[in-house]
């Protein structure tokens, strides 16, 4: 065989090899922390750069199609406009909170300053896969006082029920998904729709969305902001489909009558490494209870242990969670959650 066509044939291999590798979603994350009270646009920014600068190390060369943002920064005007400078065109989109408790997932940094901890992650999404944004102005706030009655309290909530489910509805209905043989659709949502109104967007969205989609989510503090198009706005829902040829398995526990349970995290992500079939994890996806902030430590330490460098992470801690408990098939929505999936080429 000559020496030309040697070199042809390699180069094909290696441009096969080269396709099934991308053909998935891939994360990069970079990530940063402050410690202060809020209120301070010049630390804000400080870890906005900072965590960027660390993300855009790792990338190189590479451009993303889309930049992920989860932070509790309490800054979400200067930190949308300092990003949409840095982004270079580039998508950016997520969702800012304001509770100390509500810190974004990292694999690192963030577990160290657990109290009074701000911080802010930044995903950066790469490979073959198709990604869509969408996001919904509209939902509904209107607080219920725990003073009333339980009848009556829940009698209020009720009323709400329709209108949040019909915001969950009108979001889903914004993307399109290819349900083909072969092909995985992962979709995250992220809004201002603390517990109990997550409960009522799930169901919207479970109504709307085809049968086969991996759903997961987490809820910001009601007065939290989400970023989209380069702007910033409360009170919605934003939406990320991911398909592809890729696998996507998922899991989550409960916390209710198990306080100390967030620690299971390495107990999970062991699991669903073993359903990837030897596929070398790319991505994960991961919204775990505030209540388990007592746990970062642990959880950090797990995070750090069990994904293989390169594995970035989009998630943050919420007041209320959507995704697939383990043991079980169907999601579900709740509070005391802590909901993961884990990505990875096909097998």
């Amino acid at each position: 065989m000559s020496r030309v066509l040697l070199s042809c044939l390699a180069a094909f291999v290696a441009a096969i090899f080269t396709a099934h590798a991308l053909a998935q979603p891939v994360f990069v994350s970079g990530a940063a922390r402050a410690k202060y009270e809020g209120g301070d646009n010049a630390r804000a920014l400080a870890a906005v750069r900072e965590a960027f600068a660390s993300l855009q190390q790792q990338l190189g060369d590479r451009k993303p199609k889309a930049y992920i943002i989860s932070d509790n920064l309490s800054a979400a005007a200067a930190v949308s406009e300092e990003m949409q400078k840095l982004a270079g065109g580039v998508p950016v989109a997520g969702m800012a909170n304001n509770w100390n408790e509500y810190l974004p997932v990292d694999r690192l940094t963030l577990g160290a300053a657990a109290e009074n901890a701000r911080g802010i992650v930044i995903t950066a999404i790469l490979g073959d896969v198709e990604i869509q944004i969408e996001a919904v102005e509209g939902l509904t706030k209107k607080d219920v006082s725990y003073d009333l009655p339980k009848e009556e309290w829940q009698k209020r909530w009720d009323e709400q029920a329709p209108a949040h489910a019909a915001k969950g509805a009108e979001l889903a209905r914004k993307f399109t998904f290819n349900t083909g043989a072969g092909v995985t659709n992962v979709f995250i949502v992220m809004g201002t729709m603390h517990t109990p109104r997550q409960e009522y967007v799930f169901k919207g969205l479970r109504e709307a969305l085809p049968a086969n989609v991996k759903l997961v989510g987490g809820s910001g503090a009601d007065f939290g902001t989400i970023y989209y198009n380069g702007r910033t706005f409360g009170n919605g829902l934003l939406g990320i489909r991911l398909s592809g040829n890729f696998q996507a398995v998922v899991t989550g526990s409960s916390s209710r009558g198990k306080p100390n349970l967030g620690v299971a995290v390495d107990e999970h992500l062991t699991e669903l490494t073993a359903q990837l079939g030897g596929a070398r994890p790319t991505a994960l996806v991961y919204f775990g209870c505030a209540a388990w902030k007592r746990n970062l430590p642990d959880q950090q330490q797990a995070l750090a242990a069990k994904l293989p460098d390169g594995v970035g992470i989009i998630g943050q801690y919420c007041g209320g969670e959507i995704g697939v408990l383990q043991g079980q098939s169907e999601p579900v929505a709740g509070t005391g959650l802590g909901v993961m999936v884990l990505m990875a080429p096909a097998k």
